[in-house]
């Protein structure tokens, strides 16, 4: 098996009686892509009561982000639920000073935050990547969530709308079955 073939992972419940099973799909594309010199990655974390389960794996997968940010990358970390909250109003340089203060704002994490409004969240970044001064710019967004969005047709209409060049869109969904 090579990396890059695509993997599933079938899971039964316990009780066969239930007749339930989880299904995983895993897989690790392969992409021709140009290197970026100096990248600015935006890390939406979903903090919404939905996540209540899932909130410890969201922080830790965000701080293995973090912890291997390239030296010379920019980065922010956008918090949201119903509003949104960025640990800085932009995009900042990957210093040890920034680092130390991006792992506190994701200790104090907390899913409380209401609803996922995701559409709220991101709509300020399709608008800022669509701006002239930064034709040439590439927005990273990073998801971290469990993929319960409200207002979801607007959501996706929005993203189809801003589909450009500028924006890439990068997800971890976390979803808890009991």
């Amino acid at each position: 098996m090579t990396i890059h073939m695509p993997r599933m992972l079938v899971e039964d419940h316990d009780d066969p009686t239930m007749g339930t099973r989880a299904c995983m799909v895993s897989f690790y594309p392969e992409f021709d892509t140009q290197s970026i010199q100096n990248p600015c990655i935006h890390f939406l974390i979903d903090c919404s009561n939905s996540m209540l389960d899932s909130i410890k794996s969201a922080k830790s997968l965000l701080n293995l982000f973090i912890k291997n940010l390239p030296k010379t990358c920019s980065f922010n970390i956008i918090s949201f639920g119903t509003e949104y909250n960025e640990l800085y109003p932009y995009a900042v340089k990957n210093t040890l000073q920034n680092l130390k203060k991006a792992n506190e704002y994701i200790e104090n994490l907390k899913a409380n935050q209401g609803n996922t409004d995701l559409l709220n969240t991101i709509q300020p970044y399709l608008i800022l990547y669509k701006n002239e001064k930064t034709i040439g710019e590439m927005n990273n967004l990073i998801l971290i969530s469990d993929g319960h969005f409200s207002r979801e047709k607007e959501l996706f209409y929005s993203l189809r709308e801003s589909n450009n060049l500028n924006n890439e869109m990068f997800t971890s969904s976390f979803r808890i079955f009991t």
